[in-house]
């Protein structure tokens, strides 16, 4: 029964009706009276607001949770306490909790996968923050009416679990000796009264899978005490003695989930979005239901090579993988994948040895230092002591790694180092050459290489003989299987990995490109076969054939991908990774706004009057969003540059071919391109601080990036620095106040001061290798 009538306040909010209640407190909705919304509070039980001190913690917990923002866990407006109630205020949502729904029976695979995914990425958001559930369950998980899930009382549950126990719960601290939970969901580590991290939560998130799947708790006994004796000491029951197949890589995940040894377990849970990911990527039947697999037997690798090595790291990283090249996946060709790594972190390089039998990468594992790894694929454990301060950048027929030793990231997409061989055996590297971008091994032997000469990027083969340059950026350089072309993805922009794959004639010289511009290139091979050069876009590999330029779909809908090596019987050795990043404006001393959208929001410059600021989204939106935390307004489509000084425009950078500067106004209005004169490829611009011009970096045809200056009146722009200089890309305020120097990266890639009146460019002291300017 409710405590609180309709109208009743609590602060700002005013209560409208009841929703809920039981032993973790009551829930309404409510008014809040201050933004015009509708919010839900829950009352909090009577032990909490009585305990100072647990109080206390449970509103750090909930300002912490609060930062989250995650579109998977359930955000949280506000605590507060009102003549001695104390409440917290979240979003209010419509749908059913995960026990309801499964109240229906079992989900089919293809939906438990949805929803597993959504848990993982809810939790991964929070364990990154150092936040851990404690008491993850159906209950705690709710449904709306579009699909959405999200993860109720997040680093909440262990506050009013303690505050309020009850026969499913078994309450207490969270120090060694208590025990804190949900029966039934519980991991050993907390039955036992043991400290625990948050692969508890993974453990969690393992048992409601089975759930999902089989419709039946996977330690469900008679007695609490039964439940967490099995809990202890028996392993989950087989999926087939539900009645119902489940996929043999899923099957894998949720076993690794339930180990009863924390170290045995899967340790990330963005590890296990990315895993179910590729499950789900894999578009076989049984994921909607259809019974096992029918298997015939193997053909040439070109039709059929059933398996997906994953090499994952959680942030940028992934999977290794080796998947069938056959043009679709059916019952009767299904992929296989395998997991290769664990980790936490970048992996950069990854290729596998001549013999196919074992895999070389290079990665930055938990932020230590950039390193070398190998292993055999039959042994994955007996890896070879990594090559430390190096980056893997090729490995040869003949068993020889080219590699970048005290490798220096000049930006997002691009690194450097001095060029080094080094047996795969072992021994000291012999350095060839500095400032290498990228490089890779001729069939002799022979070293082609991508470097940045004069404000270009070149690809030179053999070493000072150019087949290609540009103006952009150059990257995954592969010989063909015969070492007559050289295929490389092109990129028009800096620090943008839109561009499209292309082969140069190592004899004749000739370059064409094999397809459209895409919108995200990352990692190239050859097919065996050396008749088609296979990439990946965003989630998907897709291989065009050399001859015909047909396009043929490989994978769909993993993570993002980046494509490291085919084997010779037709293995695909990728790296899924994901990209996310958040937004929060504060003051000091004051509260922090949460500005996050969608996965990924980059901040570009602010208003004038400091009361919005500009950013731009994977999806090329540009968007000017008030710092109070209220909703952004999208005003156009590219590359966001700046604000303009009087606040009036935006100015962007429309990627494809040709590149486009246009202004998008703040206001009423129309947008404008502004014209190219000469201008073949824009690299960045910003704003004078006039409003009336501004500076452009850009080249023109077979020329290296320059700094230009042009007005807005009409005019072409006019050139005013030598070639190899460009403009920081997504870097606003690189114009001085009084509009006389430029901050710009010169030929020898450091940034330096550039006069408008054309003078000498001077250094900026103090930047030394590991900062970068931003205004």
């Amino acid at each position: 029964m409710s405590s609180l009538a309709a109208g009743a306040r609590l602060g700002p909010y005013v209560v409208t009706e009841a929703l809920g209640a039981g032993a973790m407190g009551e829930v309404y909705r409510a008014r809040d009276t201050r933004l015009e919304r509708d919010v839900a509070i829950k009352i909090l039980p009577s032990q909490l607001a009585q305990d100072p001190d647990r109080r206390a913690r449970f509103e750090r917990e909930a300002r912490a949770v609060a930062a989250l923002s995650h579109p998977n866990i359930l955000a949280i407006h506000d605590v507060g306490a009102h003549d001695g109630t104390a409440y917290a205020v979240t979003e209010l949502l419509e749908g059913e909790t995960l026990r309801q729904r499964l109240d229906a029976g079992a989900a089919t695979p293809r939906k438990a996968v949805e929803i597993g995914v959504q848990i993982a990425n809810g939790l991964a958001a929070a364990h990154d923050k150092g936040i851990v559930h404690r008491d993850l369950k159906p209950e705690n998980v709710f449904i709306t009416r579009d699909g959405r899930v999200k993860i109720l009382d997040f680093g909440l549950a262990a506050q009013l679990v303690a505050a309020a126990p009850d026969s499913a719960t078994v309450a207490g601290g969270t120090e060694p000796g208590m025990i804190l939970g949900t029966v039934g969901y519980m991991a050993p580590e907390q039955v036992r009264g043991a400290r625990v991290d948050h692969r508890a939560d993974i453990f969690a998130l393992g048992a409601v899978l089975f759930e999902l799947l089989t419709g039946r708790r996977a330690f469900q006994r008679d007695t609490a005490a039964e439940t967490m004796t099995a809990i202890l000491k028996e392993d989950i029951p087989e999926f087939s003695d539900s009645g119902s197949y489940i996929p043999q890589g899923l099957d894998r995940i949720v076993r690794r989930c339930l180990e009863k040894n924390p170290d045995e377990r899967m340790q990330s849970a963005r590890d296990i979005a990315i895993a179910l990911d590729a499950v789900s990527g894999s578009d076989v039947s049984s994921l909607r239901g259809a019974g096992p697999p029918r298997v015939k037997p193997r053909t040439r690798w070109s039709r059929i090579v059933a398996g997906l090595l994953l090499l994952v790291a959680a942030a940028a990283g992934g999977y290794l993988v080796a998947r069938s090249l056959a043009p679709r996946a059916t019952p009767d060709n299904l992929p296989h994948y395998t997991q290769l790594t664990f980790r936490r972190g970048e992996i950069r390089t990854a290729r596998f040895t001549p013999d196919g039998q074992s895999v070389v990468y290079s990665a930055v594992w938990d932020s230590e230092p950039h390193r070398v790894y190998s292993f055999r694929l039959d042994s994955p454990r007996s890896a070879a002591p990594p090559i430390a301060d190096a980056a893997l950048l090729a490995v040869s027929r003949s068993g020889e790694m080219a590699i970048a030793t005290r490798p220096e990231r000049r930006d997002l997409f691009i690194q450097s180092g001095t060029l080094a061989q080094i047996p795969l055996g072992g021994g000291a590297p012999r350095e060839i050459l500095e400032h290498v971008i990228e490089a890779a091994f001729a069939p002799d032997g022979r070293i082609a290489v991508v470097r940045p000469e004069g404000g270009r990027m070149r690809l030179e083969f053999p070493i000072g003989t150019v087949l290609y340059e540009t103006a952009g950026w150059l990257s995954s350089p592969r010989f063909s299987p015969a070492g007559d072309r050289i295929a490389f993805h092109e990129h028009p922009l800096h620090e943008d990995d839109r561009g499209w794959p292309a082969i140069v004639d190592v004899a004749t010289r000739a370059k064409r490109n094999l397809t459209p511009e895409q919108v995200s290139l990352s990692g190239l091979a050859w097919t065996p076969d050396d008749e088609e050069v296979c990439y990946a876009v965003v989630r998907t590999i897709s291989c065009v054939a050399i001859q015909t330029q047909a396009v043929r779909l490989v994978l769909r809908g993993a993570p993002r991908l980046v494509l490291h090596d085919i084997a010779s019987d037709g293995r695909i050795l990728a790296a899924p990774y994901t990209l996310r990043v958040g937004l929060a404006a504060g003051q000091v001393g004051g509260r922090e706004t949460d500005l996050s959208w969608q996965d990924v929001a980059y901040p570009i410059d602010f208003s004038p009057d400091g009361k919005r600021f500009l950013f731009g989204d994977l999806g090329y939106g540009i968007n000017l969003r008030p710092l109070d935390g209220g909703p952004p307004v999208r005003l156009g489509s590219g590359i966001p540059a700046g604000l303009s000084p009087d606040g009036r425009f935006a100015l962007a950078l429309t990627p494809g071919v040709p590149t486009r500067l246009v202004l998008l106004p703040t206001g009423p209005g129309e947008t404008r391109t502004l014209p190219r004169g000469a201008l073949e490829t824009h690299t960045y611009a910003a704003w004078m601080p006039d409003s009336r011009s501004i500076v452009v970096s850009a080249s023109e045809p077979a020329r290296g990036s320059r700094l230009y200056l042009q007005s807005l009146d009409g005019s072409d722009p006019r050139a005013f620095t030598a070639e190899g200089v460009r403009l920081i890309p997504y870097v606003a305020r690189v114009v001085s106040p009084d509009g006389r120097d430029i901050i710009a990266i010169g030929p020898d890639q450091e940034p330096a001061l550039y006069p408008v009146d054309g003078g000498a460019p001077r250094p900026i002291p103090g930047l030394g290798q590991d900062l970068r300017p931003i205004g």
